[in-house]
């Protein structure tokens, strides 16, 4: 377990920090494009991010690898199985995010479907509502349905359980 989550801060942490300064960026290079103010500094934001989206993808697709090759093949829990899936379907989440050719992100986005379906499915058969991997699975797969396929009539039939399960906890204890 221990080992898991090294595995996953290292990454989340390298990548984070990419997003977030791919969002940054992006977010600039769209105030300057709808003020029309600062005309000249939009391609150097456009190169800047497409420097950061070939990093993200590099890394993306490191850690990609490293769960097809080296992870999930010698996963013995359920619980494992179910983060190394869960971990696909951010990694490709977060490739979705950044693609601007809509066949790439398009691919990025049913590898994040898959792999978000693949945990969901194996984790509501053997992890308990409560398991924070399960929760944090749910959160993941909402915020994937919220953001890349803006599904809001999907992320209410995702959360809803979980909303259940806080307000009243007696109803999934059988």
């Amino acid at each position: 377990v221990e080992e898991r989550n090294l595995f996953s801060v290292a990454y989340k942490n390298t990548v984070g920090s990419r997003r977030s300064c791919w969002r940054i960026l992006n977010t600039e290079q769209r105030k300057a494009m709808q003020k029309h103010s600062d005309l000249d500094k939009i391609p150097l934001l456009e190169r800047y991010k497409e420097d950061i989206e070939i990093e993200l993808t590099e890394l993306c697709y490191e850690v990609l690898d490293v769960l097809d090759d080296h992870l999930l093949p010698y996963a013995r829990t359920s619980e494992s199985k179910v983060f190394y899936y869960k971990l696909k379907g951010d990694y490709f989440r977060y490739l979705s995010e950044v693609k601007k050719n809509p066949g790439q992100r398009k691919e990025a986005a049913e590898g994040a479907l898959d792999g978000y379906r693949e945990a969901s499915e194996l984790g509501s058969r053997t992890l308990a509502p409560t398991d924070p991997i399960r929760l944090g699975l749910a959160l993941n797969f909402a915020v994937f349905y919220h953001e890349i396929l803006e599904s809001p009539e999907r992320l209410t039939k995702i959360s809803l359980p979980f909303t259940l399960w806080s307000l009243e906890p007696t109803l999934f204890h059988k």
